[in-house]
């Protein structure tokens, strides 16, 4: 009985160490796949995009500012 409990003690040991082994394998093929060249390039992009978004609201905030003063005369 009690080798019995031992050898399924053992044997989901085993499971745990291999599924655990497994993701981080994933995890290191999946960094892998992404190159240094796409990162910049997306990074690019989202810089783009903020300085966009930033003109927009400076836009925003002036208009904003002539409706006040329209308002206010």
């Amino acid at each position: 009985m009690k080798t019995k409990n031992i050898m399924i003690g053992f044997v989901i040991l085993l499971i745990v160490i291999s599924t655990l082994l497994l993701l981080t394998h994933r995890m290191i093929r999946a960094e892998e796949a992404v190159s240094d060249s796409d990162i910049s390039r997306k990074l690019d992009e989202i810089l783009n995009n903020q300085k966009s978004i930033l003109e927009n609201l400076s836009q925003i905030k002036e208009e904003l500012s002539v409706i006040k003063i329209r308002v206010t005369r």
